[in-house]
């Protein structure tokens, strides 16, 4: 456990978050982690960010390291009416695709809210659980209760977890905001050293912050006592733009096992308010294979403009378009269709602006969540986000159940109904009618939604 006091009163969203998912819809796909390679972000009236690292583990099995942040802000209350102690109630459950449980930690924490010596400060409480788990699809479910302000907040998200399958490999990147040598035991120490994560991936840069640190395992290198070998390590950081902001120079190192770690440091002072994609290559010079792992941070320096943000040209206007085109009112797209390039760039920053449902927070839950579901589709289902699957999923989420058969009439097609507790239960319906992996919605319970309750009759046709 971490405590960390921040001064929240001044904390705002900025439009860099509105900008990342703009920009970085194809690299996004690539990347590891909790589907996006982004913090997801709790529902409900308590604020927390949760990361996941995953790391080689003993056997068969993979390390996987959830971070999360709580925001312990008072809404505006006088530190002097309240206790400087709170309660937060943890509940967190892993689940496989089966709904059955793999892991669970339910406990009470004491955390103490604010420094009485530096008033306008606030508590944020940082944390790590860490689990050994088979290489599956797995469903996180944190929830979180402060008991001095009755709010509680909730993270359900669903990931693959990495099989590793003991191969030259690296590890998640695990973004750091601090470093110090450790004395004794801490959930936060690796070889030695205490490394305080992270899990919002948002650095602030007005308490004197001038550089970040990420660390990062390299398991199974090719080495042989007898016959030295060495590894190449290089760290990219590039804009959202594609600009290189740092490029470390290029460095051979000596195998000293089959297994390394490395903490990277990046200085930031030349950087402007924005999000910045994190490369990190390693190459086993024995072998020539190289293995590339990234992920996404955002630097606040309070300097962010309203204006002048996207590129705007034909392309960027479609892409736009597309990302909201399951989200917003048809108003709305005919006025954004309507306006010259300089009013789209204004309609989309504004959009997003109004779809955050809590400015106190660093990150725009709404379209943190939304980018997440078209990172996912466009990863997961042939024809990505104009597929049926991939607007259902983006329009209503994750499905709380899945049913999978194959249908004999007429040929074999796959079917696959999703299931929704939306108005009880509304069911969706999409069969797989070529047998290219493109499944078309044929039926769905939802008053909004196609319907054809004899969809079964028609499979052969």
């Amino acid at each position: 456990m971490f405590n960390l006091l921040a001064n929240v009163r001044n904390r705002r969203i900025k439009y860099a978050w509105i900008i990342i998912f703009i920009f970085i819809q194809g690299n996004l796909l690539a990347s590891s982690g909790i589907e996006s390679n982004f913090p997801a972000h709790s529902s409900g009236s308590l604020k927390f960010d949760v990361d996941v690292c995953q790391l080689d583990g003993p056997r068969d099995s993979t390390v996987v390291e959830i971070l999360y942040s709580v925001y312990l802000g008072m809404g505006g209350a006088a530190q002097s009416q309240i206790e400087n102690i709170t309660t937060l109630s943890i509940e967190l459950q892993i689940t496989d695709d089966s709904g059955n449980l793999i892991n669970s930690v339910v406990e009470n924490r004491n955390v103490t809210l604010y420094d009485s010596l530096n008033p306008g400060t606030y508590t944020t409480f940082i944390d790590l659980k860490r689990f050994k788990i088979i290489p599956d699809t797995i469903l996180l479910d944190l929830k979180i209760r402060d008991s001095q302000t009755k709010t509680s907040g909730q993270v359900l998200q669903s990931f693959e977890v990495r099989r590793f399958e003991n191969i030259f490999s690296l590890s998640d990147v695990y973004f750091v905001s601090h470093v110090q040598r450790a004395n004794g035991a801490s959930v936060f120490a690796k070889g030695g050293v205490m490394l305080i994560p992270n899990p919002s991936r948002v650095f602030f840069t007005s308490g004197g912050v001038s550089k970040i640190f990420v660390y990062y395992e390299i398991n199974n290198l090719t080495y042989n006592a007898a016959n030295p070998s060495f590894y190449e390590a290089n760290t990219i950081v590039r804009d959202i733009a594609g600009n290189e902001m740092f490029i470390s120079p290029r460095k051979q190192f000596k195998i000293t096992s089959e297994n390394s770690s490395r903490i990277e440091v990046i200085p930031i002072d030349d950087f402007g308010s924005g999000i910045y994609h994190l490369i990190v290559e390693v190459i086993d010079i024995s072998s020539g294979i190289r293995r590339q792992v990234d992920g996404y941070f955002q630097i606040d320096k309070g300097d962010i403009k309203e204006t002048n943000l996207l590129p705007m040209s034909e392309e960027d206007e479609k892409k736009y378009f597309d990302q909201i085109k399951y989200i917003a009112t048809d108003q709305e797209k005919d006025v954004y269709n309507q306006l010259d390039p300089q009013g789209k760039q204004e309609f989309i920053l504004r959009f997003w602006k109004a779809k955050d449902p809590d400015p106190e927070t660093p990150t725009n839950e709404f379209m943190t969540e939304h980018f997440r579901r078209i990172a996912y589709v466009e990863k997961k289902f042939t024809g990505g986000i104009d597929s049926d699957m991939g607007r259902v999923y983006i329009m209503y989420g994750s499905p709380l159940d899945i049913e999978r058969q194959t249908s004999t009439v007429g040929s074999a097609q796959a079917v696959e109904i999703w299931s929704y507790a939306i108005d009880g239960r509304t069911d969706f319906v999409f069969i797989d009618r070529d047998g290219d992996r493109k499944f078309v919605l044929v039926h769905s319970t939802h008053r909004n939604e196609y319907s054809n309750p004899d969809w079964q009759e028609k499979l052969g046709n």
